[in-house]
């Protein structure tokens, strides 16, 4: 595995929000790249939430989202940094790309009060249960969530 060393982590601007909506919807392709901006447009209004993108030779090749959030399930203290979703390019995976975008949302998190750092990923989605651990994540439980319609 060769390790990139001239990844740079960027704060997404305003200026960054179109392009920025095609990243996100590559890792949540279910809503349109107009949604993608419209959310990130709505959650950049809060202070409590930042995404990050991470560029070789000028190109985004990943991203990240991290927020404050009073808990997370599995997490011992509060407020608690959340990695709200993570996504590399699939050429750039397992070349330091994940680790260096988490490391920037780790420090965020501290800088913003945090003595931990949550996720969460798909029960099914054992590629992104590795991924954590080998960023230094330890797995707390495990859900299943439920649903019960009370109307139509």
């Amino acid at each position: 595995m060769e390790l990139e060393t001239d990844i740079i982590i960027k704060t997404v601007s305003e200026n960054d929000f179109e392009s920025y909506g095609i990243l996100r919807h590559k890792l949540w392709p279910q809503d349109t790249i107009d949604e993608h901006v419209s959310e990130i447009s709505a959650l950049y209004s809060e202070q409590n939430y930042i995404a990050i993108t991470a560029l070789l030779n000028n190109q985004p090749v990943g991203f990240a989202e991290v927020s404050m959030r009073p808990y997370v399930n599995g997490c011992l203290s509060r407020p608690v940094g959340f990695l709200e979703g993570i996504w590399v390019e699939p050429q750039f995976q397992r070349r330091g790309v994940g680790g260096a975008l988490v490391q920037f949302c780790e420090m965020w998190s501290k800088e913003n009060g945090a003595k931990e750092l949550g996720s969460d990923a798909y029960l099914e989605n054992e590629v992104s249960h590795l991924s954590h651990q080998n960023w230094g994540f330890e797995m707390t439980e495990k859900v299943v969530y439920f649903r019960k319609k009370l109307s139509d």
